[in-house]
């Protein structure tokens, strides 16, 4: 009479795993199989807000008032340099 070590070594596993479960898949299938992982959970992502603090605001406020100075400042020198070139032309015009 044969050892259960005997009998379980006797099984054929691929002619038992044929067997078909409920939902009609093959047992085989269900299992996992050592070469596939096991997909983790998907983690969302969630995207933060950083919290600005006042002096942060207060300091973009100054460069965005020294950056309309600036700007403003390169426009009258532009409209300056054209009224003198304007005045130029004129006065080649006459010579």
């Amino acid at each position: 009479m044969p050892t259960i070590q005997e009998e379980v070594q006797n099984l054929e596993p691929a002619r038992n795993l044929d067997k078909r479960t409920r939902s009609g898949k093959s047992a085989e299938t269900s299992q996992p199989q050592l070469a596939q992982s096991i997909p983790k959970k998907k983690r969302k992502h969630h995207v933060r807000k950083l919290k600005e603090s006042p002096c942060v605001i207060e300091e973009e406020e100054q460069i965005e008032a020294a950056t309309n100075l600036v700007t403003r400042e390169v426009r009258r020198k532009r409209a300056a340099e054209v009224r003198l070139l304007e005045r130029l032309r004129f006065l080649l015009k006459f010579c």
